[in-house]
């Protein structure tokens, strides 16, 4: 989390790129053998493709943890995720307009009518 946010804000920094070192550092290690994969990520990367690395770390250290799901949204890449060619994650009832939120909870709306309409799709 702190390597993408030195991403998106202050890029370049070399701290970003050690963090996700770091991670990589302790997965080398399979039951007390080290091993050469996954390798370091390189200083000189662009932001874009650490934007990307970062992604696939995430999606690959998190799994199973609920986290994915967030990820898809905050980053905004429903569709590309569920629905794209090259989708690992295929979805045939995505609906972005309905997806990206959630449902206004009904003692909400019962509490302040100016909540209304409720968020589409619910």
């Amino acid at each position: 989390m702190a390597a993408e946010a030195i991403n998106e804000t202050q890029w370049p920094v070399i701290e970003a790129v050690g963090y996700v070192n770091e991670i990589r550092k302790r997965a080398r290690n399979h039951a007390g053998i080290l091993t050469n994969f996954p390798q370091d990520v390189s200083a000189t990367i662009s932001q874009q493709d650490f934007r990307e690395l970062i992604r696939q770390e995430r999606r690959l250290e998190l799994a199973f943890e609920y986290k994915r799901w967030y990820d898809i949204k905050r980053w905004g890449i429903l569709t590309e995720v569920f629905t794209g060619p090259l989708s690992l994650e295929p979805h045939v009832n995505v609906d972005p307009s309905r997806d990206y939120l959630f449902p206004i909870p009904g003692q909400e709306l019962i509490r302040s009518p100016n909540l209304l309409p409720q968020n589409p799709g619910y």
